[in-house]
Order: structure tokens, then sequence, then C-alpha cells
């Protein structure tokens, strides 16, 4: 128990000391004014009370101010929420180069939490945007959430991603609810074609960007297809190429045709394109045996050559 004595407990004790002494003169004097006795009594009986009420009244007070602040205490911090700070990873790469997008993101709510938003990306030049579901690096591994404390900042960083030519263009990135974007543009290492697949097709193949009806024989005699099909980074909205097809006997290294042709079209866009084409051979006096076609595509605008592609087949 508290041994100290309140300010009331206090007052109620020097109060009653007073009116003891008060009384002992009194009784002890027979020819005092026992009516100015009385009222001085009175007096300091109506002070005490006072007293009493205006402690309670500050005590009641302390009271109430105490379960105020306990209400605040009790009360849940604002959730997380997250503002960008600053972004860097902008700019312009050349195929090959490391990509890596870097966010500074500050927790401004009252609570810890995951900054995990999707990102969006627009096709190469054009204003389209689609969402990346999971981000993954090169070896498969996705990106880590970020875990901010409340009040505090931290580093948001991509996997790293290499550019490549199917990305040869201005390419843009966001988080789809925070005021942060990137945009890079992508430029060729070389604008010399790349040649992906060279067979003997049927004669009727479509041109779609992919060789379908591929064979791998023919009748001697006949009107055969070397179809191939190419990568090319088109400048000025333009294609604009020299294609050579040349056949060889594999078995006497004689060339036994060659054809050529030049392909310009005019394209509303420029960058990264796939292109199906083909060319036709009179296989007459050729003979039975195996020959290979080799394709050579050039670049009429910047003069660069393509890769040597070959594929071999045989005459019946």
């Amino acid at each position: 128990m508290d041994q100290r004595l309140s300010r009331r407990q206090l007052i109620s004790v020097i109060g009653l000391g007073a009116i003891g002494s008060i009384a002992g003169c009194s009784s002890s004097d027979d020819s005092g004014d026992d009516d100015g006795s009385d009222d001085n009594s009175s007096d300091t009986n109506q002070n005490n009370q006072d007293e009493s009420d205006s402690e309670d009244q500050d005590q009641s007070d302390n009271q109430d101010q105490q379960n105020s602040d306990n209400e605040q205490e009790n009360e849940d911090p604002e959730p997380a929420e997250f503002e960008i700070v600053s972004t860097s990873g902008s700019g312009t790469y050349t195929v090959g180069d490391t990509i890596e997008l870097v966010a500074t993101v500050r927790n401004v709510g009252g609570q810890a939490g995951t900054f995990d938003p999707p990102l969006e990306y627009s096709v190469p030049s054009t204003d389209e945007w689609q969402e990346e579901t999971e981000q993954q690096s090169e070896d498969g591994s996705e990106d880590e959430p970020l875990e901010i404390p409340a009040g505090e900042t931290r580093e948001w960083t991509s996997n790293q991603v290499t550019a490549e030519r199917e990305s040869i263009g201005t390419l843009q990135v966001r988080f789809a609810d925070y005021n942060a974007q990137w945009q890079f543009t992508i430029e060729p290492d070389s604008y010399a074609p790349q040649i992906q697949n060279v067979s003997l097709v049927e004669t009727d193949e479509q041109y779609d960007g992919e060789l379908v009806n591929t064979l791998s024989s023919a009748q001697s005699g006949e009107i055969i297809k070397i179809g191939f099909v190419y990568e090319y980074i088109m400048q000025n909205q333009e294609l604009n190429v020299f294609e050579q097809c040349r056949v060889y006997n594999t078995e006497t290294g004689e060339r036994v045709g060659s054809r050529t042709f030049e392909d310009q079209q005019i394209f509303g866009r420029n960058g990264y394109t796939v292109f199906e084409h083909g060319l036709q051979f009179d296989t007459t006096g050729w003979g039975a045996g195996e020959y290979q076609a080799e394709i050579i595509i050039r670049d009429n605008i910047s003069g660069e050559v393509s890769n040597r592609e070959t594929t071999t087949f045989t005459l019946e």
C-alpha cells in the first residue's frame, strides 16, 4: 500500500488538526464568544469540501485523458502503402546487352508490407500494353517480392535479361498501379539478315513465316522449290534484300543450278520481322542423286550479308 498521502488526504489531515486545535481552545475558554467559534468552524468545513470536490474533478479529468490515450493506442495502424521515389534502367541498349530495371520504393503506410506489383510492357514501337504475369530471369528464377517495413525505403530490382533481336525498337515497361515507367530502345548489333531454316518444300508452300510442307526428296526432272525463313531488321520502313540460291551435286561438287531474286517491299514500320520465301528450279537433266542447296541473303540498305545456310535432298 502506498504510504504517501495524496493532496486530498493531506488537506483532510491538516483540516482536522486545525479543527481540533480550535475546538480545544474553545472548550477551555469559558469566556469566549460561542457565536464566533461556530462561524470559524463552518468556514473551515466549507473550504475543506471545496478542496475535496476540486481534487475529485482533477482525478476524473485525468482518468478521462488516460482512457482516451488508451483508445488511440488500441486503434490499428494504417496498412502498408507504397510510393515510387525514383527509377533507373531507361536508356539505349544494343542486342546482347544486359538490361536491369531498378525502382526505389518507400512504404508510407503504418505497417510493414510486401511490394510485388505486376509489370506491364508495350509491344516494341507501339503503345499496346500487355501484363507480364511472371518475371523470370534467363535461368528460370522469378522476381522475389520486396518486404518493406513501415516508413522505410528499399530498392526493387528486376531480374537481368539480355536484349534480343526480337525486341529491337522502342520498348516501355511500367508498374500499372504506380507512377513508374521505363522506356528504352534496343538497337541491332548488325543489319545482316539471319537465316533460320532452309528446306526442300512443296511448290505450293504458303509464305507465313514458317516452313510447313517440307520434303526430303523429289522426282528428277520435276520443278522443285527451296524454301527459307530469315530474320530481317527493317530500316526506312522497307524490306530490301538480294536473295541467292545455288544447288550442287554433292557427289561431284558440280553446281547444277543458281537463282537470284531482288525483294523490295514497303512496310509501315521498322524493326525486327521474320520473312519466308522460296526459289524454284527445273531439275531436268540433273539426274538422280543427292544435292545440296545453299542460301545467302544480302541487305541492300546496309550492304551486310547473312549467314550461309544449306539443306540436302535427294532426286529419284
